[in-house]
């Protein structure tokens, strides 16, 4: 993840990766299943093309290695 993010950082601006990052980190927290699923979902929709790509991104490689554990 932290790959991805620093490969993508000059495209970003300063606000974008802040929202990114916040956006990723809400759809980690698995305490309550489905709301912060939703709410990270609905932040990054406001974002532009390139942020919501690299959000599925981060959240594929996420799922990809709670899996393999």
């Amino acid at each position: 993840a932290a790959e991805r993010l620093a490969t993508s950082k000059r495209h970003l601006a300063a606000e974008e990766t802040y929202h990114l990052i916040a956006a990723f980190a809400d759809s980690q927290d698995r305490r309550e299943a489905s709301a912060p699923l939703r709410s990270a979902r609905a932040a990054i929709a406001q974002e532009r093309r390139l942020v919501r790509r690299i959000h599925e991104d981060l959240e594929r490689l996420a799922i990809e290695y709670r899996e393999s554990l």
